[in-house]
């Protein structure tokens, strides 16, 4: 079903976000321009092509639930992780969606992870790195599989949203809003204070630096997770988006520089409007509803990048602002799923079978869905935007 939109241009005077003529201290401030209501666009009328990979199913690889896909050169690595039961597994696919190996095995022994509490991707390395909760440690494989080596973490700091690597070698952990103090989170601990810490390989373990300033509120009942996506590559450098903020910042020697700032038509949360509601649940649908119907934004919850396109959602709900490095456009209603090589989209067999022939629109979904059972494994996709996304949609709306 389609779906109505409000669409406004930004329009800014920079160099694309990879280019290096401008200081990283620069903020460039992208201003707001005229608002247009426009209907019936979806982003989704702008992609250019679907891949779609059906993942081989065999006992070694039974998926239960795909929480993220990421794809490298000729790989795909799936972590499948089913909280009900327990199941946190890691997986080499080929592109074509043939399992090659599991990466790592369950357990606590040295080599071994318990309890995920993040991912991430090393392209250059061949490898994954895994914080694993139980052991308090990093564990590091190859995409093959094999051990490659483990570096200590104080449990103050295991349990985090995201994690990238740095083109430095350094992590950029970024965490949940901290806890109040109650009967279960009797002590907030370190890591909570902070948004983003540096993790840092020293030795045989990593050593935490805070990279924010200390967090001046704390969310009743438990941390609340209101960036489910905080940080991303583009153009070899790493990228990050802040709670109660509308920049980009980007990591440089160990900061993080505000880089672009948007203006998205609603006021970021100020510290009057924190003291007044300290006390409340701010993952709380009645709180969301207050913030909104305030004038107010979280700000970015989301950040994803294709080779052509950073996407960001604002606002903890559908809104999409779409730059492409010297304009952007902010879009009511979209979603972000496999978008990027770092967030596949997938889709279960069963959802799939259940579809509708007449419903599918690619021949070769229709071929992959006649093809598979009911317990084969997911169908993850990528999603390819159109070039000049910007100039086409203005260009559909004139």
């Amino acid at each position: 079903m389609r779906r109505s939109f409000n669409i406004f241009l930004f329009t800014m005077v920079s160099c694309l976000l990879s280019c290096n003529n401008k200081q990283l201290n620069e903020d460039v401030i992208v201003p707001l321009n005229n608002g247009k209501v426009v209907q019936d666009v979806n982003l989704s009328d702008y992609v250019q092509y679907t891949h779609y990979v059906p993942l081989e199913t065999n006992d070694s690889c039974l998926i239960q639930s795909i929480n993220r896909v990421w794809s490298d050169s000729n790989y795909l690595i799936v972590y499948d992780y089913a909280p009900l039961s327990g199941v946190q597994r890691l997986y080499l696919f080929s592109d074509k969606g043939d399992f090659l190996n599991q990466i790592g095995t369950e357990g606590r022994g040295p080599a071994e992870y318990m309890h995920i509490s993040s991912v991430y991707i090393d392209r250059v390395n061949n490898h994954v790195g895994v914080i694993c909760g139980v052991n308090a440690k990093l564990q590091i494989y190859t995409y093959e599989g094999d051990f490659v080596r483990s570096y200590k973490i104080s449990t103050e700091y295991i349990y985090m949203d995201d994690l990238a690597l740095l083109p430095d070698g350094n992590l950029l952990a970024h965490y949940p809003a901290p806890p109040k103090p109650d009967a279960y989170y009797r002590n907030i601990g370190e890591q909570y204070k902070y948004e983003y810490r540096l993790l840092v390989p020293t030795g045989d373990s990593l050593i935490s630096k805070p990279l924010t300033a200390e967090a001046s509120w704390a969310n009743k009942g438990n941390q609340a997770h209101l960036i489910l996506r905080p940080t991303t590559y583009i153009g070899g450098d790493v990228y990050g988006v802040s709670l109660f903020s509308n920049t980009i910042w980007q990591y440089d020697e160990q900061e993080l520089k505000p880089k672009y700032t948007f203006d998205v038509g609603r006021n970021m949360i100020d510290s009057a409007f924190i003291e007044t509601y300290k006390e409340e649940n701010w993952f709380d649908y009645n709180m969301m509803s207050t913030i909104s119907n305030s004038g107010f934004t979280y700000g970015f919850g989301y950040v994803v990048t294709s080779d052509q396109y950073t996407l960001l959602k604002v606002n903890l709900n559908d809104d999409i602002l779409i730059f492409d490095g010297a304009d952007a456009l902010l879009i009511e209603k979209g979603d972000l799923w496999g978008f990027s090589d770092d967030f596949w989209a997938n889709m279960s067999a069963i959802s799939l079978i259940e579809t509708e022939a007449i419903d599918i629109e690619s021949g070769e979904l229709l071929k992959i869905r006649d093809s598979i059972t009911e317990d084969s494994n997911p169908v993850v996709c990528r999603y390819y935007l159109k070039d000049n996304l910007i100039q086409e949609i203005l260009s559909d709306i004139d």
